[in-house]
């Protein structure tokens, strides 16, 4: 199987260029086809582009080194824009230790860790039996029947988690054994992650609650409420932190506020508030961190004024939040004097946040397009936060992949096997070293997601291109041969720490 491969050259303009990542050794794997891809929760605006992927050139990153990691006498020595740094990969023993908490006490009894410097990758926790896995979720998935639509590009790597943590599927691998995936509300299974975490030096997650989850009537409610526990109580055990996003990305425009408002209310004054008493959530000036994600967005989303409405509600309460509005990249277009209408008033509300979270998915697909996301919206984002006297934090991914989630029978579309996106790393180094440097130097940073099979854009461990069923139906994609499975989260935790060394904290 193999690929048309053109290579694209460096950019001189970022502060981490290509050419400065580390490399590993090890087989390359070259089928890596980009995909015009479908999106998911409205989140994913994708365009056909073609394969600039050089697997000779841009090798993996298998175990971290000690030198650095972005010389500076590497650095384009022309480019005057950007401030270079000395960027040092952890000592292996910081890997067992949990980030301490920075902040002053925000109450006699409890001391919690303070946002600023942070990276937390967002976590769903939506796996429970066959739901988002395989659809409709009654069945085992697989032959012979096939039957069901398969919802994720990525068969998982379960081998961490207990066989009563599995889900069966007949999808047979390479060497003979039937694939499983696995349920999120299994409380091993969520251990475990926390464990992840520990191990390899991420700070936290930024749990997702759609709004759907608010509905106590509704499935999502009660799978919702044993994540919500389950975080909490592995949080606390490894001491590792979580902050709460709620997703209203789903609201059309029009929607009344009276559908969802009463939920809201009881949810942020029942569920949402006995959790910041937790030692393992997350705080900034003494105000517990809480986002609310989907505001601004083309199609969906709900109005400014009513999400407004959410924020004085919470603002009004016992437990006042530290506002994080998740929002599209191009939320810069709703700038007044931009010659772009702004008919459900977003700018008013973006101006009331602490601080604003473009949502990266869907504006970047690999490192060549990364590029100008940094320069055209990254770098002019943050100077327009800076100007308004709010925060700014960036959306970066590892590279995305939902195939199967967006095929569509009726329509067809490609099946089979294919790959998209990740270029052996190379996005997530890209992003991440980039979003962290003190070229930007964000308030924290978001990475999308930690769990999210769905949109193919997970950092937990997934099988390799040589482990996938020969003669897969529908069509999986997989991660490099021989490589360390667990490679996402070891390079997130490097640039975690990294991360916090810029903002001049001591890293975990």
């Amino acid at each position: 199987m193999a690929a048309d491969q053109t290579s694209y050259s460096g950019h001189t303009d970022l502060p981490v260029q290509q050419h400065q990542l580390a490399e590993m050794s090890g087989a390359t794997r070259g089928l890596l086809v980009r995909h015009c891809l479908g999106c998911w929760f409205q989140r994913s605006r994708f365009t056909p582009c073609e394969n600039v992927f050089d697997q000779n050139k841009y090798k993996k990153l298998l175990q971290p080194t000690h030198q650095d990691l972005v010389p500076t006498d590497q650095i384009d020595k022309g480019v005057t824009s950007v401030q270079t740094f000395n960027m040092v990969h952890p000592n292996s023993i910081f890997y067992a230790l949990a980030l301490a908490a920075t902040s002053p006490s925000a109450s006699a009894a409890v001391s919690h860790a303070t946002l600023q410097g942070m990276t937390l990758w967002g976590y769903q926790g939506w796996y429970a039996g066959n739901t988002k896995w395989f659809q409709p979720p009654q069945d085992i998935a697989g032959p012979p029947t096939n039957q069901q639509q398969v919802l994720t590009d990525y068969i998982p790597f379960v081998d961490d988690y207990p066989s009563n943590c599995w889900e069966p599927t007949n999808f047979v691998l390479a060497n003979g054994s039937n694939a499983h995936w696995f349920y999120s509300n299994c409380s091993a299974v969520v251990e475990k992650h926390f464990q992840y975490m520990v191990k390899y030096g991420i700070d936290g997650i930024l749990l997702q609650r759609f709004g759907v989850a608010t509905f106590p009537n509704n499935p999502a409610y009660a799978l919702g409420i044993q994540i919500l526990n389950l975080v909490r109580q592995y949080a606390e055990k490894y001491k590792k932190y979580f902050a709460i996003e709620y997703d209203y990305s789903g609201l059309a425009n029009n929607t009344a506020v009276s559908f969802y408002y009463p939920n809201f209310q009881a949810d942020w004054d029942n569920v949402l508030t006995p959790l910041f008493n937790s030692s393992s959530y997350i705080y900034q000036n003494g105000k517990p961190a809480v986002a609310i994600y989907g505001a601004g967005f083309s199609t969906s989303g709900g109005t400014g004024a009513a999400f407004q409405q959410m924020w004085d509600y919470m603002s009004n309460s016992t437990a006042p939040p530290w506002k994080i509005l998740g929002v599209p990249w191009y939320w810069q277009s709703y700038k007044p004097g931009s010659g772009n209408a702004d008919p459900e008033n977003m700018w008013a509300l973006y101006k009331n946040m602490d601080c604003i979270l473009p949502w990266g998915v869907g504006a970047y697909d690999d490192p060549a397009s990364f590029k100008n996301y940094y320069a055209g919206s990254l770098k002019s984002g943050k100077a327009t936060a800076d100007s308004l006297g709010i925060k700014f934090a960036p959306v970066i991914h590892p590279g995305t992949e939902n195939f199967n989630a967006a095929y569509n029978a009726t329509k067809g579309g490609p099946r089979g096997p294919f790959g998209y996106g990740r270029f052996n790393t190379t996005t997530l180094q890209y992003s991440l070293g980039n979003v962290s440097s003190v070229d930007l130097k964000p308030h924290f940073i978001m990475g999308a997601m930690f769990d999210e099979y769905t949109e193919g854009s997970q950092i937990l461990p997934a099988l390799a291109w040589n482990q996938l069923p020969p003669n897969p139906n529908p069509g999986f994609a997989g991660y490099d041969s021989g490589v360390d499975p667990y490679i996402y989260m070891n390079i997130s935790g490097n640039w975690s720490t990294a991360f916090h060394r810029v903002w001049g904290q001591t890293p975990p």
